[in-house]
């Protein structure tokens, strides 16, 4: 309950402040009990309010009743999909998916199968259980002494009613409330979590219990238990762990929250209005009535969000497409023009459960006569035992925009009032222990950088080495093709299979085996004299560098920001690069030959790797949900995440433009004579064209998502594109460079959103980890290809022809994956 002064001061404030600067989400107003005034002045001057920034970003505030009942019911417009709190979406691989975060019809296939446990059947068989759970609880509290309501009736009795419907072992459970609170509170320093890693590493302690009770139960027999119900129903029994743990924690929260907020709430309320608890006594056939009043008067979950999914106008305000909008709750059960003197607390009220606590629509509480059926019992219970029960300290309320709780109320039964005696009290909690969860610091990210510019450092020079091969070993088009492949192929084979190795063994080890792989392998290059040799020995090498390009893009991929990320990696790929070619055109090649040539790659290769190695991780820093917490079906057999096929999308859209990349790339060198262009020319046009290529990778990093995807990817693989048109009709110096920047100088701009966006649609990084296998597969077809394209005598047209198509068909795919990534933000 606010003080006077603090409840006259944001009265004051209230009033003073302009529309546009009222914030109704700051936790100061809920943890100080001061957001009515507020609320009071929007359902009075503006009741569609639009709130442009906040700790949790722009949002609409719905808050009156009738306006709060209309978009409750129109899913269609306003939907629950992705969050239904005011609180940013995660975006991480650590969404919670839940059915009442869903739209039908998958939200009302869910909702089905944990309805029977609160059908009235098996209510009327539970409450003798609560009734004798809360006698016990009332007969062992402190008579004549001061303690904490909170948590030694509230907390109790909801923790013992949520371990009985989920069957939880009883010594345990305190954990269900703990984790509850857990998941409702805003981080922050001096909360009950003060870090967000520090939030899901105990969400996650909670799956881990959870899982473990799940494999005891699913192939036993169906049970009429929560646990049970989930493992067994058809339309829940394939979820797969985050899935699963967002219904547990919907399922705690909504029956923690209600139940103890409100057994507190009436207690207070009761207190403040004296006349209304004298009443209670003389007329106990009042219960079921208080205690509908008492869940409007204190509404224990503030607000309930929706996402817009297109514009729509509401009272004269238009409402975008993505935008957040807040109804809140606790504002529509104080609305002067649909209730009565709603600021006041009557237990005989005309109309009692005329209040939107519970939602409207297909999302109202499931649980809800469960919730009225405790607090009914419990009061019934205290009615016989204590005839008086004194507030004696202010409340402390949590400070949370969606909870509306309490941490504490201090409360004193008068020693006068005789009950029996009671044991002692309850055991406090046990301090829960978790593991550190956290994201790699910035430190691996730079080191990741530099040893994947190792791993992709020969694709890069590819044209260089390549016509160092070609003049080395007197090879022709076709066999310069296969050349080129046979690195790629070791260099896909290791990355095919990395699902089976990247989580099982330390990434350092990986690190040291791939570069001694590919720095031996190019020794071996250097020393031997045939054709067959080179390609086993480029091959070794493929394979080391798929090792090193692998284990990168793990790390690069649990990045917040992938966009930027991979431009950067990038980037500083081609930086190397740039040291190699220099090094090699202007100082090695003309002097050692291709021997030269491997030996330097070699020691420049080994260098590099050797220097970001101490900061690589031995593992993944986040673990995905559904490799930590391995779940069982009826049959016994491991529960993958639910299918999710945008990620493969995305990687055959990326394999598709590699193979014409790859193909164009392999023989820049060989296309050179054709615009009159000489090797020396051509080695310094190659410095610049990787130059500007790490330029297109920063430019991915600065501008990131900030114009969306779809535009720059578009605009990247379309100047590719542009790029073999202009080698098509312009067969001069200029047309030479000005063709291959666009075709392949600038192609690091649209791969890094290419690269990101596989990212944020495999959250769990199962489909992630084959970018490299991808790109290899892809490269490795490509000259290849292109080699057969050329041998055909129809000169270098089809080359041009297959690059174009290839890019043009990854643009139709990677646009229909970006659109669909940008529809998930927005919902």
């Amino acid at each position: 309950m606010a003080t006077q002064a603090a409840l006259a001061a944001a009265t004051e404030d209230a009033k003073r402040l302009s529309l546009e600067a009222i914030d109704v989400s700051k936790l100061e107003l809920w943890s100080s009990d001061t957001h009515w005034p507020y609320f009071e002045r929007l359902r009075r001057e503006d009741p569609v309010h639009y709130c442009a920034k906040s700790e949790f970003g722009s949002y609409w505030s719905i808050t009156k009743y009738n306006d709060i009942m209309g978009v409750d019911t129109n899913h269609e417009v306003f939907s629950s999909e992705r969050e239904i709190t005011i609180f940013d979406e995660v975006k991480d691989g650590t969404e919670l998916p839940m059915f009442i975060a869903m739209d039908p019809p998958k939200h009302d296939a869910q909702r089905k199968v944990v309805s029977p446990i609160v059908a009235p059947g098996n209510l009327a068989r539970m409450e003798s259980l609560i009734r004798e759970r809360a006698g016990k609880i009332l007969d062992q509290l402190p008579v004549g002494e001061t303690f904490d309501w909170v948590d030694k009736v509230s907390i109790e009795l909801t923790t013992q009613m949520l371990a009985t419907l989920f069957d939880f072992p009883f010594e345990d459970r305190r954990k269900l409330t703990y984790w509850s609170d857990v998941v409702t509170t805003v981080p922050g320093p001096g909360r009950l979590v003060e870090t967000a890693d520090e939030q899901l590493a105990l969400v996650f302690e909670c799956l881990d219990y959870f899982v473990k009770l799940w494999n005891e139960r699913v192939n036993a027999e169906p049970a009429m238990d929560l646990i049970s119900m989930l493992a067994h129903a058809d339309a829940t029994r394939n979820m797969g762990p985050m899935e699963y743990l967002g219904n547990v924690i919907l399922l705690i929260v909504g029956g923690n929250d209600t139940t103890r907020n409100t057994i507190t709430g009436s207690i207070l309320a009761l207190n403040q209005n004296p006349a209304e608890y004298q009443k209670l006594r003389e007329h106990p056939e009042l219960i079921p009535s208080m205690v509908s009043e008492t869940i409007r008067w204190q509404t224990p979950l503030a607000h309930m969000r929706r996402t817009a999914t297109r514009d729509f106008e509401l009272n004269g305000k238009t409402i975008k497409k993505g935008d957040k909008v807040v109804m809140w709750y606790v504002s529509g059960n104080r609305d002067e023009s649909v209730i009565e003197n709603p600021n006041a607390y009557i237990i005989d009220r005309e109309r009692p459960r005329q209040h939107i606590s519970f939602g409207y629509g297909i999302h109202r509480c499931v649980g809800n006569r469960l919730a009225e059926m405790q607090l009914r019992v419990i009061w019934e219970e205290i009615l016989k035992r204590f005839p008086r029960i004194e507030v004696v300290g202010e409340p402390v309320h949590i400070a949370s925009p969606f909870t509306k709780g309490y941490a504490s109320l201090l409360v004193r039964i008068p020693a006068t009032e005789a009950v029996p005696a009671r044991p002692a009290a309850f055991a406090e909690r046990e301090p829960v222990t978790h593991a550190p969860f956290y994201r790699q610091p910035l430190s691996t990210f730079i080191s990741a950088s530099a040893v994947s510019s190792v791993g992709g450092l020969l694709f890069n020079i590819m044209p260089a080495l390549l016509g160092s091969a070609a003049q080395r070993f007197a090879l022709d088009d076709a066999q310069v093709g296969i050349v080129g492949s046979s690195m790629l192929a070791g260099f896909a084979v290791v990355a095919a299979t990395s699902r089976q190795w990247i989580n099982r063994f330390d990434w350092r080890g990986l690190t040291i085996a791939g570069t001694a792989l590919s720095v031996l392998s190019l020794i071996a290059a250097a020393l031997i004299g045939s054709y067959g040799a080179l390609l086993g020995a480029l091959f070794g090498t493929g394979m080391g560098l798929g090792l090193l390009y692998t284990v990168t893009i793990a790390i690069v991929s649990e990045n917040e920001k992938p966009d930027r990320a991979f431009g950067i990696k990038l980037a500083s790929e081609v930086l190397l690069a740039i040291v190699a070619v220099l090094l090699l055109t202007q100082f090695v090649e003309a002097r050692w030959g291709f021997s030269g040539t491997a030996l330097t790659l070699a020691g420049l290769s080994g260098a590099v790797a050797l220097v970001g190695l101490p900061v690589i991780p031995a593992r993944r820093a986040l673990i995905p949900p559904d490799e930590r917490f391995a779940m069982l079906r009826r049959n016994g057999t491991d529960l993958s995440l639910s299918k999710n096929w945008w990620p493969w999308l995305g990687l055959g859209a990326m394999f598709t433009s590699f193979a014409g990349l790859a193909a164009l790339w392999a023989f820049l060198t060989q296309i050179a004579p054709s615009f009159g262009v000489g090797d020396q020319t051509v080695a310094v046009l190659l410095m610049i064209g990787l130059a500007i290529s790490g330029m297109a990778g920063i430019a991915a990093a600065v501008i990131g998502d900030r114009f969306g995807r779809e535009r720059p990817l578009m605009i990247g693989m379309l100047l590719a594109i542009a790029g073999v048109v202009v080698l098509m009709v312009d067969h001069g110096l200029a047309g030479y460079f000005i063709g291959a920047l666009l075709a392949v100088g600038l192609f690091n701009f649209p791969m890094a959103y290419q690269m990101g966006m596989i990212a944020s649609s495999d959250p769990n990084g199962r489909v992630s980890v084959l970018m490299p296998a991808a790109l290899a597969i892809g490269s490795a077809l490509g000259p290849v290809l292109g080699g057969a394209l050329l041998s055909g005598g129809h000169g270098y047209v089809p080359l041009y022809a297959l690059f174009a198509v290839t890019i043009a068909a990854s643009l139709v795919a990677f646009t229909v994956l970006a659109r669909r990534l940008a529809n998930r933000s927005a919902l």
